[in-house]
Formats: C-alpha cells, sequence, structure tokens
C-alpha cells in the first residue's frame, strides 16, 4: 500500500475499529523522507508512535531502505534499539558496482545537450551486444529525442548490427510486437532494438518495454524514473548497464559540472538524508487537529517532538533556521512554528486558534480537508475566488487552479486532442489551450453540471454526481443501470420525454414510445428501481424566532439488492425563501431492511425577520397531555421524615406533582418539567432532592435560578424545610470566589444565579472527585436563554443517547495472582445513531466515540483502556493482570468522549488467592 493511502484512512478518527487490527507497519523505501512524499512518512510514523504511548498498544515498525547515510538519524526517529539496528554497508553488495561520473563544462544548452548525447553514445556502444543497457532522463519528451539520437548515430556510422543481428529471434519478435503498439515513437524504435518508457504510455506499451527488456529482446531502453520508483535522481541522465550481467554492474552519472561535486557527496552517502516536514507541517497540524489526537498548541509541540524534523533539527540547527540561543529539545523553536501555522491555519477558517489560551477547534473546512487530502494552499485559493453566485464556467475556473494541479502541463502531442474537447464540452472554457487549467477542466467538464451558496451547494452536488456517474444532463437517468441497452438509451434521449411523465406510462406504453414492445417492461422496472422519496412536513413553532420540523420520508421506488446493495443515501437541505441560505442539512441513509417503512426526521430551522411567506403560525396543545390521576398523598414519599416536612401543608400532592412524582422521585433519568408559574414546580423539584438524599445523604445538590430574588425566596424557604427540619446545610452563594469554595465546601444544598455558580465549576479540579455535586438543578434557567441556545437544547434532547451497560468477572471465584482477569461488557442503546452529534460549542459534525477504562481504587492507577464505536449493541472485552493476593477494588468507567452526562462507574471487587 503506498504510504498516502494509509495516511488517508488513519486520519479518520472513525477508522480506528480497522487500525486497531494493525499490529506490524514496514516502511520500504524510507530514505524518501528526503523526498516530497517525506513529510507522509513522517506523519504516520509520528502518529503511529504516540497513539502507541497513548493507548498502550504495541505496534511494530520496521524500516528498509538500500540508501542511507545517516541510519543513525532514521532508527531514532524510529524508536529503534541498539539491538534492532542493522546497517550493512557496500562489501555486503552481491554485485559489485562500479561507478563513473561525468561533468559537463559547456554552458549552452543546445551544445550541452549534443555534448550529453555524445557520451551516452560512446558509452552505449561499449556494451552494444554485451549487456543491455538503461538510460534514464528527465522528462517524457527526452526519451524519444535520446533513444532518436543514439540510432541515428549508429546508422550514420553502420553500427547497429552489433545490437541486433538481422536473422535473429529478437529481430523478429520485436518487429511483430512493434505492429502492436500504440506509442508511435516507440513503434519506429522497436525493430532497432531501441525503446523507451514513461508514465504517457498505455499501461499496454509499458508491460510490453517491460517484458521484451526483461526477455533480452531490448538491448537499449530509456526511461524516467517511473521505471525505478525507489531511485531518485530528477532532472538529470543516468545511465545503468549491466543490468542483466550478474557479475558487475556499472553505474554513469552525467550532469552539470557545477553539481558534480553535490552527486557526488551524495552517491558516497556523505550527504544526510534531511525532513521535507516543514514544507507539509501546515495540513499535518489540521489532520491531528482533526483527528483529536491534538487540542491545544501544547500537544502539537510535543507531536513535534516525535517527528524526523526534530531529530535533524538538533543535529543540523544552522540548516533549519534555528535560533543559536535555542534549548537544547528545541521546545521554544517548536512553539514558534506551531504558533505560526495554527495562526495560517486559522486564517483559512481550517481551524479556530486561541491565541491567548492556545486551543485549538475543528472548522468543517479543515475536516474536509483533511478527510480528502486538500492542501491549505487548495483552501486558500477557494476562500478567494468562491463568490455566492460563481457561473459553471468561473466554479470550473476556481478548481483548476486548485494546488494539486500546479505541476500539470500541456504536452505538444496533447494539443490537437485537447483542442477537439474544447469544441465539445457543453460549458465554455475560458483559458487557450495553451494553459494548464484549460487541460484540467476538459476531462471534468463533460461529465458535470452547476453551483451557489444555498444555489451553489445545490449545483456541488449535482456537480459531484454527474461527475461520479459520468453522465451530463442531456444524458438519460436510465444509463446509471449498467445492464440497460444502450440503443434503448439513445432512443429515449432522442424523444426528449420529461422524466416526471415516465412514472404515468405503463410497460406497454413506453414500448410504444419507444417502438420497442418488447423491451417496455425492461424500461418500465428500472424506471420504478431509480431511487425516489416522497416527503411530508410537519411545522411547530417554538418561539417567534425557531421552527420544529418533522419530516416523514416514505421511500417511492422499489428496492433490488443487486441495485441498490445495502443501502441508499440522501441529503436533507433545507433552504430559505430565497435559495441564498442553508438553513439545516442532514445526512439520510435508507437501509435495505427499512426499504418498505417511513421515516421520521426531526430537526429546527430559525425563522428571520421579516416572516417568510412560506412560515405559518399555528397554536398547538401542549405536548404533555395532563392525566385523569388519583392525587398522591405525601404518604408516597414512604419516610416520615420526609412526609413531615408537607403534612403541616397539604395531605396530597395536585395533579403536576402527581404525574411527575414517579420520573423525579423512583427514578434517576434526566427530567423536563414545564409548567406555568405557580403550578407547584417548586414541590416537584424538591422531590428530586429527595431522592438524592434517600441514596446518599452526603450528597450535594445545585440549584441553579436566573433571578435572585427568586433565589433568596427558595433560599428561605429550604432553610426552614432541609436545614431546620432535616438537618442539611443550606447555602447561599455570594458571588465572592473564596467565601462560595468555603460554601460549597460545607452545604449540602448551594443555591445561586447562573452567574456566580459559573465560576465553581472552573475551579472542581482543585477539589477531590467527592466533592462533585450529584443533583444539579436548573428552574428558570431556560428563560435566560437565547433563541439559539433554546434549539440546541431541544436538538440535543431528542438525540441524546440512552445506554444500558452490563459487566460481567470470568471465573471471578478462581482469578490467582499474575493471572489474566477478563471482564466482558455489553452496551445496548435505545436508537441505532451512530454519526455526528450535534454540539453546539464545537465545530460541526463531531464524530461520537465511547471509552471503557477499569481503575483501581487504591492505587489510582489505570488498569485497562478501550476505545471503541457503538451502534446499537456491543460486546466489549477488558483484561488486566491479577495484582497480590488478596481483595481488590476496581472501579469500571463508561465514559464518552463527546457527551457530557452520559458517564457511568461501576464498582466491583475480586479476591485474588496464590
Amino acid at each position: 500500500m503506498h504510504a498516502l493511502k494509509w495516511d488517508i484512512i488513519t486520519r479518520k478518527g472513525g477508522e480506528r475499529t480497522y487500525t486497531q487490527l494493525v499490529r506490524l507497519i514496514i516502511i520500504d523505501e524510507i530514505h524518501l523522507l528526503h523526498d516530497d512524499r517525506g513529510p507522509v512518512i513522517e506523519a504516520l510514523v509520528a502518529r503511529t508512535i504516540r497513539n502507541c504511548e497513548t493507548m498502550q498498544e504495541e505496534v511494530r515498525v520496521v524500516g528498509l531502505s538500500a540508501t542511507l547515510p545517516n541510519y543513525k538519524d532514521v532508527a531514532k526517529f524510529l524508536r529503534v534499539p541498539d539491538h534492532a539496528l542493522f546497517h550493512f554497508d557496500n562489501s555486503y553488495r552481491p554485485v559489485p558496482l562500479e561507478q563513473q561520473y561525468i561533468g559537463i563544462m559547456e554552458k549552452k544548452a543546445v551544445k550541452r545537450f549534443q555534448i550529453m548525447n555524445n557520451i551516452v553514445y560512446d558509452q552505449v556502444m561499449q556494451h552494444a551486444g554485451k549487456n543491455q543497457v538503461l538510460v534514464f532522463v528527465h522528462s517524457r519528451k527526452e526519451t524519444g529525442k535520446t533513444a532518436r539520437a543514439i540510432r541515428d548515430m549508429c546508422l550514420e556510422n553502420d553500427l547497429l548490427g552489433q545490437f541486433l543481428k538481422e536473422s535473429s529471434a529478437s529481430t523478429e519478435v520485436l518487429r511483430r510486437d512493434a505492429q502492436d503498439v500504440n506509442n508511435h515513437e516507440l513503434k519506429d524504435l522497436m525493430p532497432y532494438g531501441f525503446a523507451i518508457h514513461h508514465a504517457g504510455m498505455t499501461r499496454v506499451d509499458r508491460s510490453l518495454v517491460e517484458d521484451l527488456f526483461a526477455d533480452r529482446h531490448i538491448q537499449v531502453l530509456v526511461s524516467t524514473s517511473t521505471l525505478a520508483w525507489g531511485v531518485n535522481l530528477p532532472a538529470h541522465t543516468v545511465i545503468i548497464k549491466g543490468t542483466q550481467v550478474y557479475t558487475k554492474g556499472k553505474g554513469i552519472l552525467i550532469t552539470n559540472h557545477t553539481e558534480l561535486q553535490s552527486y557526488l557527496s551524495l552517491m558516497n552517502h556523505q550527504l544526510p538524508i534531511e525532513s521535507q516536514f516543514i514544507s507539509k507541517l501546515l495540513d499535518n497540524l489540521n489532520a491531528e487537529i482533526v483527528l483529536g489526537t491534538v487540542q491545544n498548541a501544547k500537544d502539537a509541540v510535543k507531536l513535534l517532538g516525535y517527528t524526523y524534523l526534530h531529530i535533524r533539527m538538533i543535529h543540523s540547527p544552522a540548516l533549519y533556521s534555528v535560533p543559536v540561543d535555542s534549548d537544547f529539545l528545541l521546545e521554544g523553536y517548536r512553539s514558534d512554528l506551531i504558533h505560526t501555522a495554527a495562526s495560517l491555519l486559522d486564517k483559512h477558517n481550517l481551524i479556530r486558534y486561541d491565541k491567548k489560551a492556545g486551543h485549538f477547534q475543528v472548522t468543517e473546512l479543515g475536516r474536509i480537508a483533511s478527510y480528502y487530502y486538500i492542501s491549505h494552499e487548495t483552501i486558500a485559493t477557494y476562500n478567494q475566488q468562491l463568490k455566492p453566485m460563481l457561473s459553471e464556467i468561473e466554479l470550473f475556473r476556481v478548481f483548476s487552479l486548485s494546488a494539486e494541479f500546479k505541476h500539470i502541463t500541456v504536452r505538444d502531442e496533447e494539443k490537437l486532442e485537447l483542442s477537439k474537447l474544447l469544441e465539445r464540452v457543453p460549458i465554455p472554457i475560458k483559458e487557450s489551450i495553451e494553459e494548464p487549467s484549460a487541460k484540467v477542466n476538459v476531462p471534468t467538464s463533460p461529465n458535470s453540471n452547476s453551483m451557489e451558496w444555498a444555489q451553489l451547494t445545490d449545483k456541488a452536488l449535482v456537480l459531484c454526481k454527474r461527475i461520479n456517474r459520468r453522465m451530463w444532463q442531456s444524458m438519460s437517468l436510465l444509463r446509471q443501470f449498467k445492464k440497460m441497452p444502450e440503443d434503448v438509451i439513445k432512443k429515449l434521449e432522442k424523444k426528449n420525454f420529461p422524466w416526471e411523465r415516465f412514472y404515468d406510462l405503463n410497460p406497454h406504453e413506453i414500448g410504444e414510445l419507444i417502438r420497442m414492445p418488447k423491451i417496455g417492461k425492461t424500461v418500465h422496472k428500472y424506471i420504478l428501481q431509480l431511487p425516489k422519496l416522497d416527503l411530508s412536513v410537519h411545522v411547530q413553532p417554538i418561539t417567534r424566532s425557531m421552527l420544529r420540523v418533522e419530516l416523514t420520508v416514505t421511500p417511492d421506488f422499489k428496492w433490488d439488492d443487486k441495485v441498490h446493495d445495502q443501502s441508499e443515501a440522501f441529503w436533507i437541505i433545507v433552504e430559505d425563501v430565497d435559495g441564498q441560505l442553508i438553513l439545516h442539512h442532514e445526512y439520510f441513509l435508507l437501509k435495505a431492511k427499512f426499504c418498505t417503512d417511513e421515516h421520521l426526521i426531526k430537526f429546527f430551522v430559525p425563522v428571520f425577520e421579516p416572516l417568510p411567506p412560506q412560515y405559518f403560525i399555528k397554536k398547538y396543545p401542549p405536548p404533555t397531555e395532563l392525566l385523569d390521576l388519583q392525587p398522591l398523598p405525601v404518604s408516597a414519599l414512604r419516610n416520615r421524615s420526609f412526609e413531615a416536612l408537607y403534612q403541616d401543608q397539604f395531605k396530597f400532592f395536585n395533579p403536576i406533582q402527581t404525574q411527575v412524582f414517579n420520573a423525579l422521585y423512583n427514578s434517576n433519568d434526566n427530567v423536563f418539567v414545564g409548567a406555568p408559574t405557580g403550578s407547584g414546580k417548586t414541590i416537584c423539584t424538591e422531590f428530586a432532592i429527595l431522592r438524592m438524599f434517600t441514596q446518599d445523604p452526603n450528597n450535594k445538590c445545585v440549584y441553579v435560578i436566573s433571578i435572585e430574588a427568586l433565589a433568596q425566596l427558595v433560599y428561605q424557604g429550604w432553610l426552614q424545610k432541609f436545614g431546620k427540619q432535616l438537618g442539611k446545610k443550606v447555602v447561599f452563594l455570594t458571588g465572592d470566589m473564596a467565601t462560595d469554595l468555603k460554601l460549597f465546601a460545607k452545604g449540602h444544598i448551594v443555591i445561586g444565579t447562573p452567574e456566580r455558580w459559573d465560576v465553581l465549576p472552573r475551579r472542581w479540579k482543585q477539589r477531590p472527585p467527592s466533592k462533585t455535586p450529584a443533583c444539579s438543578l436548573s428552574m428558570n434557567y431556560i428563560l435566560s436563554m437565547s433563541e439559539l441556545e433554546k434549539a440546541d437544547v431541544a436538538r440535543f434532547c431528542n438525540r441524546y443517547p440512552n445506554i444500558e451497560l452490563t459487566y460481567y468477572i470470568i471465573d471471578k471465584e478462581n482469578i490467582a495472582s499474575g493471572s489474566t482477569v477478563k471482564v466482558e461488557v455489553t452496551l445496548e442503546r435505545e436508537d441505532e445513531f451512530a454519526g455526528s452529534i450535534i454540539a453546539p460549542f464545537f465545530p460541526q459534525k463531531r464524530e461520537e466515540g465511547w471509552w471503557l477504562v477499569v481503575g483501581d481504587t487504591n492505587s489510582e492507577n489505570l488498569v485497562a483502556l478501550k476505545w471503541f464505536s457503538l451502534q446499537q449493541k456491543v460486546n466489549k472485552d477488558l483484561y488486566f493482570v491479577a495484582p497480590h493476593p488478596g481483595k481488590h477494588t476496581y472501579t469500571l468507567y463508561f465514559m464518552s468522549d463527546a457527551y457530557m452526562g452520559c458517564d457511568q462507574g461501576y464498582k466491583f471487587t475480586i479476591d485474588v488467592k496464590d
């Protein structure tokens, strides 16, 4: 696998299920650290080693190279111990290699080229008829020029017979195979025993040349470096002789005299392999931030210490412009690099960088760039060039300006074909045939369509589908079915019949339309298989500026597993009345087993002033019907101390209190109670507090209320009720940090406004875990929220996961010291949701993940750790080594890396025997 492909896989946090299975990574040609592919290798190794240390997983990394001068630096980069480092010099080479270096002093290009050809010719003739010769050149065009120059010199000197005998078998083979060759230059050269090889040739031609050279039919092969991927000799002519003679090899390098010394140093292992990571620092930093392994500047500086760049900066500080007064580990210089890189990423909207705190936040644009391997230069170009109302022509021009296309050139042999294609593209291309951007646009344009902000997004999605399906808008949608006959499709396209009208025709009428009665049934079958959804919408106003939308999606097509596989994907997009803004977008996946069911999707959209004509305000009944229940007596509390709190006030709870009593007093579920003022909500709050005290009398409750006057009233009432009657400490936050911390430490019930309470959680790290509140209530706080915050709360409540955990200790009665303890954990959630979550203060599309951790309560050490994703039900096994004999208490933690409030903890004890 190419390093780039593995980098793409490991960049995505959702792929951890597969990457966790890997226990061995072998990196061949690791000297390519010096190449432009080097940053990929550095990023992979750094990510792997850091992940091993974090996750306590053993992954072995093996590096291989044939040309690595500073192998000790690379070994240090790979964390290789001394006994696992192996270095073999040239004395171990099975085939001796003679090296020859020729420097040309001529400065004029034409004469220099002629001198090079003469030298190549002389070297080739020394081995004519004895050994095969392989010549490397720096461009595709040079392969043909060099091969023809050598052949023509042989013809002038009547020496072609030294390469191939007229009556030899090789001559007959080459003449016969030359007839089937597509490349004109190759067809001209092959009968003489010469050939060329480069990436511009067809795969068939290249394979033929490789086979003929391997069979010793071709005597002289001129190629670009594509023939030998591991040889890094760019922009210079290289000759390698005697490739099929295993007694001796000979290598000849021809270059400018001014560069001769540098090549001598390089080929004799005097120049070390340097890091190129700095050139891709921004892209790799963004990838790690998106992955979640780097969350702040401190993490990024630490990650940079895992790279080969860090090792080379320490050894050669001057080469990397490291200040002389830098510390030994270069932490200050690394911090400067990270700060500069993060600032540029923030400028291009790839991340959000808090320069004071040093925190990073992912953006949707950054996630796209990481997942799809788009460079920050390209994103910068898009930010600058993309406008809301771009036309198709301008959109294609912006696409062609992507940094990924900067090395594309227009070759002379391509101009004729490009000019023909330019005349046929549906969307005109502004650029001339000489410009590389025209070459980029031509192959894309015939297969695509349009784009705009809300409109641009819609066009971009259509464009993406058309490129993927290789279809233009004038083509029939039935072209997507591979088994549909081509002649039938052409007849349908000539009819110019509106697609929606096809659904009104029966098989016979379709057959008559295309004048092919026998094929009408087949066409009708495929029409009904084309994915189509029926939508119905129910809208409920939540506030004047927010609507709750319930979208019912009903599949309206026939499912065929051979056509649709296991699922079909759709995008749900809500636009404003003018089609300018996207109000909501959501990914919908229709699975085969639910292809006949209705699907309910709920979401919220904002309403802007003035109200659009498409929105209609209606009054809806309350969401919870007040049931006709028998009022509960105070004795339902089943605790005399609790009953005494209310016996002097009333004997029965009111209807609202009766209906919510079971949820608040007999369960630990999260509850929201919305009721009018004066309906007894405070008594409902007290149910939850009493529930907390029944479970642990020492627990703490935090009561948050937005109005201070109401908070004072509640404080006075609870001081009498809970303080004097139950002996609990009720405290009221003052706003002074020092005082409030003392009050919080003493109090069982802590009352305060949101502003005063907000300061305390920031100091929780300074308190022992036992001081964390067990119950936190918010009365009227929701009234102080903005409309956007209310929408976020409602959306979050609809999608909040409800997960049940069960666990079992295998062979718990027979655990011996030093043996492996196995904990089987089963997790099951009510819904099947496992995609992106709603996180209002986190950049969009936060993927959820879960952790299972076993910790030793006494030593506070982690003994087992596992990360996983959760669909609906999953079984996980945790392993740790049993300690010394005796009873040991552990805690099994189930934690979310995305949601707050989902964490669970379970204590268990094992009795370890001798």
